[in-house]
């Protein structure tokens, strides 16, 4: 290399550290650090406390007649619709079981048919009913028996023949059968022998051997669960009854809504594709707890059927009728407007001067919304030319911009 290229690269390599040195001095850093440039007004945020205004001059206050209207704080009724199924009424339904183990030997109705309660819906032939019934027999027979020696007994010791001892034996005798008798009563009762049959018995020289079971309650079969000559087993499901001039239908409302419900509620049951079928009623109660199933409130109704109508298994849509539990403050649905998903009202503060305020609603209850946040008492609202005054606050804005 020659002398004046070595003696240039030697300088090159002395003034690359100060220039370096020189771009990382304080000047430079403090310029690095300076803060981006302040955006434009039009991006700039808005301070959340700062309320939106809406000034008009007198033309346009004479030309647009917004209508108010004052916020009261008062009791609010109003209609919630719910989705409903129907079943049978809980004093309206029944289901026949067999009480003991037997064979079916006859059978009185079949589904569809309507009996009447103590109508003879079928027969079985069982064992334990024979030893039931054969127990019955003899303890009548040992009953009848000591209460003919009670009274010989007591004959005797009224003539002084036999001592009061023998009488008070005899009578412990006469309890012991009588309890008895009463307890092998009991156990007939409790397999669906009816008193009538067991008075029959006293007269009759020959006792039937089947065990005869009746309808418990009026109405139609829904069910029939047995062939003729089936054997069945104690507490099997036979038939079931339903008395269709009374359903229960249970309407299903979200947590929010079903809180405000209470018995006593008035209440419209209709059919979406049939509107002219209507039955007013009202609410019998109201389940407290949430399903676990759909996690909403369940509403009870017992309603008469109307023509047959509603059947259970049909879905019906229920309207009810009620009342806000203490007063609270409601706007009508024409007051409120939108801004993104916020709902907006239009507060009136002069003639000529509007407040545009976000307000918090609890639900919407048809024509009105409950207000939890956002106005008090007392406030004038806007319930024309909303969509008017949006459009004059966003000018506003922007020319404020």
């Amino acid at each position: 290399m020659s002398p004046r290229l070595t003696s240039t690269f030697l300088c090159a390599l002395v003034f690359v550290p100060v220039i370096l040195l020189t771009s990382c001095g304080p000047d430079s850093q403090k310029q690095e650090q300076s803060p981006d440039a302040a955006p434009p007004p039009s991006l700039a945020e808005r301070s959340p406390s700062a309320p939106q205004i809406v000034h008009l001059d007198e033309a346009q206050a004479r030309d647009l007649a917004i209508e108010t209207v004052a916020l009261q704080r008062r009791t609010l009724t109003y209609r919630m619709e719910a989705p409903g199924v129907v079943f049978p009424a809980p004093d309206n339904i029944s289901v026949v079981s067999a009480p003991v183990n037997g064979r079916i030997v006859s059978i009185g109705a079949h589904e569809g048919e309507r009996v009447r309660k103590g109508q003879v819906l079928l027969a079985l032939e069982s064992l334990e009913f024979s030893n039931l019934l054969a127990e019955f027999i003899q303890a009548r027979a040992e009953l009848s028996f000591q209460e003919s020696q009670r009274e010989r007994v007591r004959v005797l010791v009224e003539k002084k023949i036999s001592p009061q001892s023998a009488l008070e034996k005899v009578q412990a005798d006469f309890d012991r059968a009588d309890a008895s008798h009463r307890a092998a009563l009991s156990r007939l009762m409790a397999v669906g022998v009816t008193q009538a049959e067991v008075d029959a018995w006293r007269t009759e020289n020959t006792l039937n051997p089947h065990l005869r079971m009746y309808a418990p309650i009026s109405g139609s079969i829904a069910e029939h669960l047995i062939d003729l000559g089936q054997a069945v087993t104690a507490y099997q499901k036979l038939l079931t009854i339903v008395d269709l001039r009374q359903v229960k239908v249970e309407g299903y409302l979200a947590p929010e809504d079903g809180a405000a419900i209470q018995a006593g509620d008035s209440v419209e049951i209709s059919l979406k594709d049939d509107p002219g079928r209507l039955i007013r009623t009202c609410v019998t109660s109201v389940n407290p707890t949430l399903d676990e199933r759909s996690r909403s409130i369940t509403v009870y109704i017992i309603v008469p059927t109307s023509g047959g109508w509603p059947k259970p298994g049909e879905n019906v849509r229920l309207s009810i009728s009620t009342t806000t539990r203490e007063p609270v403050i409601a706007l009508p649905a024409s007051a409120v407007v939108y801004d993104g998903t916020t709902p907006t009202v239009f507060v009136r503060r002069d003639a000529l001067t509007f407040e545009k305020r976000p307000v918090r609603l609890a639900r919407p209850t048809g024509d009105h919304s409950i207000v939890q946040e956002g106005l008090t008492e007392g406030e004038e609202i806007a319930v024309s030319q909303l969509f008017t005054l949006k459009a004059l606050s966003r000018f506003e804005q922007f020319s404020e911009e």
